[in-house]
């Protein structure tokens, strides 16, 4: 009970000591996905799983059953104080219920009387796409809050990883696979996954195994290069334009697609600067009124990265280069060239 660490409760799963509830919420989806992905593998037994493990999407199922929030809400309660048919000697079941913030606030005190005497043998995951839950939960079940990881410590988070597995891997060797991979945690472990498999026998990862079996994706792709940007990664950017391969700009221009991300980080910015709130802001912007809280803020934390004056200075470039890549003005200038012109110069605008 209280707030677990992400090892903790992996460990808890792992070794089947479970409490009766869990709430799961903050702003990195990976650890959340991780430890949701563990419960389904190991609370119930594969026999089991159509008796005894009930997954709720509340959006799915509103949509499905056309049922009201406080049907939905009910209709978790019963399940968790159901008696499934189990032919186990020690019966288990698992509710999960994603989307949790979807139930009705009035719900909070039907789930407290029921976590003041649970069912034993219900284990309730309630998934929250949320920064933080209602402060009455507290003092019921166990939480994971899951946090982001910094930029800075992003390699010694990969360092880390590497030990635990009775790994070794070089300095520059960790700052590369960061630089290819980014701050996606999701893409990190793919990689860190096949590092370990195909360096089984040496354990030991140098600087020329991450630049083989992992490199950057060969396709390029103008959305990474704007993380980077926008993380004001210049050296990444540099190398990326150098290593990318198929670069297809004339199939695929890139001007419309870096225009409209600016312009909506730009108003992100002016909203801050009015003292607007996330949740003003993200109604405001037809691009983000359906998009999910979590990627939401993500863009937040890019937006604040730049000035208002900086965004003004980057969109007028974007019109100024937009006119250069259909040919005006230029001359024996490759459209690789000015792509990476044009992100220095947004760089340093």
């Amino acid at each position: 009970m209280g707030i677990l660490k992400y090892e903790e409760i992996l460990k808890n799963i792992a070794i089947q000591n479970f409490d009766s509830a869990y709430f799961l919420y903050g702003k990195e989806l990976f650890f959340i996905e991780q430890i949701v992905s563990a419960f389904v593998n190991s609370t119930v037994e594969e026999s089991e799983k159509s008796f005894c493990e009930h997954v709720i999407h509340l959006n799915k199922m509103r949509e499905d059953t056309a049922k009201n929030a406080d049907s939905d809400a009910m209709h978790i309660l019963d399940i968790c104080r159901s008696i499934p048919m189990s032919f186990s000697a020690q019966p288990r079941q698992l509710v999960l219920v994603k989307q949790a913030q979807l139930l009705p606030i009035s719900f909070q005190d039907k789930l407290i009387d029921y976590l003041k005497q649970p069912n034993p043998i219900t284990i309730l995951v309630m998934v929250y796409e949320a920064d933080k839950i209602s402060t009455k939960l507290n003092a019921y079940g166990s939480h994971f809050i899951s946090e982001p990881i910094r930029d800075y410590k992003i390699q010694d988070y990969i360092k880390d990883f590497f030990r635990k597995k009775q790994f070794q891997i070089e300095n520059l060797a960790a700052s590369q696979l960061h630089n290819y991979c980014g701050d996606n945690l999701k893409t990190i472990h793919n990689e860190l996954d096949k590092l370990i498999l195909q360096k089984a026998d040496s354990k030991t990862i140098t600087l020329d195994d991450v630049d083989k079996i992992v490199g950057y994706n060969r396709d390029f792709d103008v959305f990474k290069l704007l993380e980077h940007l926008l993380h004001r990664r210049l050296y990444h950017v540099v190398e990326y334009f150098q290593k990318a391969t198929n670069i297809e700009l004339d199939k695929k221009p890139p001007i419309p697609l870096i225009f409209k991300k600016i312009t909506n980080l730009y108003l992100i910015r002016l909203g801050l600067d009015n003292y607007l709130s996330t949740t003003q802001i993200k109604a405001e912007i037809p691009d983000y009124k359906n998009l999910n809280d979590f990627i939401f803020q993500l863009e937040v934390d890019f937006a604040k990265n730049f000035t208002l004056e900086q965004f003004e200075s980057a969109i007028a470039l974007l019109y100024q280069y937009d006119a250069k890549f259909k040919g005006i003005q230029v001359e024996n200038y490759s459209k690789e060239n000015l792509m990476l012109d044009l992100f220095l110069k947004i760089n340093y605008a």
